[in-house]
């Protein structure tokens, strides 16, 4: 771990410079889930919406995706009515399988992490790894 000049600890990155370290450190903190076989794109989203991390498995799923950080706020949002009705309490976790991908939301303390991945991905490997991978991230998050 690092330490900058004011000794303010950076996280897991190697790197003096505080937005050089949380990006190298969410990119660490993704690892396990960038490693799995079908996953294409991660993003790390604030719970305002900013971006804290985007990443592609190629330059043709970074020309692919049109996904941007408010578009996840957007759909926590329609959602809040339906969870409301159904009595069901806080958002933990979101999957959606469609014809060629799945798409998963997953809470990250106060932020969000946004994985899609290939249809053909081991779902209960894609699920654990998103899980674990947003609990590292909830730690980092202010």
């Amino acid at each position: 771990m690092s330490r900058g000049r004011d000794r303010t600890l950076w996280g897991l990155a190697t790197t003096t410079m505080p937005e050089v370290s949380i990006e190298a450190a969410l990119r660490e903190a993704v690892q396990g889930l960038t490693s799995l076989p079908g996953v294409l794109f991660i993003m790390v989203v604030s719970s305002t919406g900013s971006e804290l991390l985007r990443w592609y498995r190629t330059g043709l799923d970074e020309r692919r995706m049109g996904l941007k950080g408010p578009d996840v706020l957007d759909v926590l949002n329609c959602m809040k009515p339906f969870l409301e009705k159904a009595k069901s309490g806080a958002f933990k976790n979101a999957v959606v399988r469609t014809e060629s991908n799945v798409i998963a939301v997953q809470e990250a303390g106060r932020g969000f992490l946004l994985a899609v991945a290939d249809s053909s991905v081991n779902l209960a490997m894609f699920l654990v790894r998103i899980r674990d991978a947003a609990s590292r991230v909830a730690n980092m998050l202010p």
